[in-house]
This record gives C-alpha cells, sequence and structure tokens, in this order.
C-alpha cells in the first residue's frame, strides 16, 4: 500500500489541521488550498437537519433541560484544549491587591518593640556555626592588643569586643586598644587624630566577627582550642575561628600576626561576666531615667505583689495591675528573696514566658535570682528602692530601656542549655 499524502507538504498538512481544528461544521472533503466554501449539497443537508428538528413536536413530558441540551451548541475541538490562564482569568491592573501602606501609629508601635527591632536588624552570620539571625542576637569580636605590651611581638587577644566598648574607649594609653588588621603586623596602635581626619576621610573602623550567643558552643570552643595549644601564645586552631576575608590575599592579617592569637583559657566564665555587669549597668540606667515607681513617665515600672515563686501565683499577681499603652512589650523582673547566700539551683523553676490578660499575649519572665550574681543583685537593691520588691513589670518607652530588655533577653539565652 502506498500512502495517498506522502508528497503532502508541512505547510499544507498544517492548513488541514487548522481546518479541522476550527471548522464548526466539519465535512471530509478532498485537499485543497484555495478558501472554497461548502456544496450546495452539503448546505441542503444541514438546511435538511435543521427543518427536522425545528417540525419536530416538543413532547409533554419533556423538561426544560431537554430543550437546553438539544439547543446548545457542540464545542469547537479548540475549547477542549488547554488555554493560558492569562486568558482564562486576566487580572486587570486596577484589580491588583497591594499591600497596605504602614501608617504612623504602626511605625511608632514597632519603634517602641525591642522584639521587633531585634527581629528587624540586617541579617548575619556566625563564623562558628555558618547560622544566619539577626545581628541583634551577636555578639561581636575583635583582635586587641594591650597598650601595655610595648614589645613587637606582643600576643594579640581575641576578645568579645561588643562588651568591651566602655573599656576600649576610656582610654586608649592606659586600657585595651583594638587592632586594625595592618596594625597587628606591625605592631603599632597609633590611630588618625581628629585634627587629620577629614570628612572623606573618617577613622577606619576595628573590623569584628559574630558567634552565636550560646554558652554550650563557647565552652565546646574552648576545650577544643585549648586542646591544641603549641607554646605559650600560638595556637594553631586560633587561624580557622577567623574571617576569609581577613587572611592574606584577601585581607590583610598575616601569618605571622596570625601566630599571635591568644584565647582565654576562662573565656565562657569571662563572657558570662561580662553580659552579667552589663545587665547590672542597663537595669541601673533605666532606674535612673525613671525614678518614681509605679508613677513614672509612661508607666514604665509597675511593682507586682508576688507572693510566691510559682507560675500560677505569678499571673495572679498580674492580673491586678492596670492596663497601660504597649504593655504587650513588656516583661517580668523577679528579684528574688533577700538571702544573702547563693542560690542552691542555677535554673530558674518560673517559665520563659506568662500570659498576660491585659493584652491577651504573652511577656517573658527574667529571673534576675539566677541571672545576676549575689552581689550584683544586692548593688541593685541598693541603688533603687524598686529593686527591692518580689518583682517588677517592665515596659520600653525609649531606645535605653529597649536596650534594657535586649540586653536582658541575650543574657538568658546566653545561659541556656
Amino acid at each position: 500500500m502506498v500512502c495517498l499524502h506522502n508528497r503532502l507538504s508541512y505547510a499544507s498538512w498544517r492548513l488541514r489541521v487548522f481546518r479541522q481544528l476550527f471548522d464548526i461544521h466539519h465535512v471530509s472533503r478532498p485537499l485543497s488550498t484555495s478558501t472554497q466554501r461548502r456544496s450546495a449539497h452539503d448546505r441542503s443537508t444541514d438546511t435538511t437537519t435543521t427543518t427536522t428538528s425545528n417540525s419536530t413536536p416538543q413532547q409533554p413530558g419533556q423538561t426544560q433541560s431537554t430543550s437546553n441540551d438539544a439547543n446548545r451548541k457542540p464545542l469547537r475541538p479548540s475549547q477542549l484544549l488547554p488555554q493560558s490562564p492569562l486568558l482564562t482569568h486576566p487580572r486587570l491592573s486596577k484589580t491588583k491587591s497591594h499591600k497596605r501602606a504602614a501608617t504612623p501609629e504602626d511605625k511608632d508601635s514597632l519603634r517602641l518593640n525591642p522584639w521587633a527591632q531585634a527581629l528587624a536588624s540586617p541579617v548575619r552570620m556566625c563564623t562558628l556555626t555558618n547560622a544566619r539571625l539577626p545581628r541583634a542576637f551577636f555578639t561581636e569580636w575583635g583582635i586587641v592588643r594591650r597598650a601595655s605590651d610595648s614589645e613587637p611581638n606582643a600576643p594579640l587577644h581575641i576578645l568579645p569586643t561588643g562588651l568591651l566598648k566602655d573599656d576600649l574607649a576610656a582610654s586608649q594609653e592606659q586600657q585595651q586598644t583594638a587592632l586594625f588588621p595592618e596594625q597587628a603586623e606591625s605592631g603599632t596602635t597609633q590611630r588618625p587624630t581628629p585634627s587629620t581626619t577629614t570628612r572623606n576621610q573618617q577613622a577606619p573602623q576595628s573590623p569584628v566577627f559574630r558567634l552565636a550567643e550560646r554558652l554550650p558552643v563557647l565552652t565546646s570552643l574552648t576545650q577544643a582550642l585549648n586542646s591544641g595549644v603549641d607554646g605559650e601564645y600560638r595556637n594553631p586552631n586560633l587561624g580557622r575561628l577567623l574571617p576569609n576575608r581577613w587572611k592574606q590575599p584577601y585581607g590583610p592579617m598575616s601569618s605571622r600576626a596570625a601566630a599571635r592569637l591568644s584565647w582565654r583559657e576562662d573565656m565562657p566564665e569571662f563572657m558570662v561576666e561580662r553580659m552579667r555587669a552589663q545587665a547590672a549597668r542597663t537595669l541601673q540606667k533605666a532606674s535612673r531615667t525613671y525614678k518614681k515607681v509605679d508613677r513614672g513617665r509612661d508607666g514604665v515600672w509597675r511593682t507586682v505583689p508576688l507572693e510566691a515563686h510559682s507560675k500560677s501565683a505569678l499571673e495572679t499577681a498580674l492580673k491586678d495591675l492596670p492596663s497601660v499603652e504597649r504593655m504587650e512589650c513588656g516583661a517580668v523582673l523577679v528579684m528574688g528573696g533577700h538571702s544573702t547566700a547563693a542560690p542552691a539551683v542555677e535554673k530558674s523553676t518560673l517559665p520563659d514566658a506568662v500570659h498576660l490578660q491585659q493584652t491577651q499575649s504573652r511577656v517573658p519572665v527574667f529571673d534576675l535570682s539566677v541571672l545576676l550574681s549575689e552581689a550584683e543583685l544586692e548593688e541593685l537593691r541598693r541603688s533603687d528602692a524598686r529593686f527591692q520588691s518580689p518583682a517588677l513589670f517592665f515596659r520600653p518607652a525609649d531606645k535605653t530601656t529597649m536596650d534594657t530588655l535586649l540586653t536582658l533577653w541575650k543574657l538568658k539565652n546566653f545561659l541556656r542549655e
């Protein structure tokens, strides 16, 4: 057998296929490239069919749906094909849904919310764990060289410069000073003076890297670094802790300067001490800003009549507090007892958060008897009478109070196991 259309061109075949798809009343006829109309026989056949259907009398029991089915036209073959959503469901520019623009009230509520501000900070990466978190949840670390070390090969200490800002800025001659990478090689600690620094030539900032604020992570890191000590100040594992952008050929940190890096053997205890001191310092600063208890500006401090050291007693005491603005952004500070002995347990029995009935939300709970040392608690009680209460409700109202809550939050997360 021989195919009748073996010499059919592609253009003719395509034209024939399109005619079959888009012709409503398709009748098989010979191939023709001209636009001929249907024959008279085809027209007479269609007329006879239409006349017969119209002359048929309607039966008494025939329903309305039957008549609709009879009058319904058959679907074209092209309508059986899947169509683009741009044609079936067009979305005009007027019907597009846009996000509602933030109002001044929305911006004010977020501006004084410490948790929202912390989450909105730029995302950074932990050099050790490669975890990406908001910058507010990291501690900045840098290279520090003591100003009293005049030796050319003096050790370079890796310290949390974010917790030592006050000490580093106190005196560059007597206190520790942060190094620039090019100064680590030469051993100099001179910085540009304000007289020689112009607007276009600002003093360069000390480079920093960030580590996660977790005590177990820092303890494991210290144990790993101390296990490979080679000499008094040299540790070959410390170079791995620095970012790649610090090392040559990308950065100015040479192998000679990296060999002088030093890591404290008591770094976990040093971090706990520094973070506790920073938390106590921020609490005293917020206390001096708002001196009156329960009648302070915007109701920042509220005494909580806590009768027992339990979750149920804390929720019962919070129900009696008057409702104030932005109460859901605050926190509960539990001062503990007045005993001079050290606490029996290092873990708090209170929950991490408690339900606040006034705003139907949860607020964090900071047990200062566990977070701070006994000496720091006694210093707080002597500095202000409000800290002699069993518990306080603290609500942020400005940047000082927001920094206080974030410092307590970071300290609590650092001590978390």
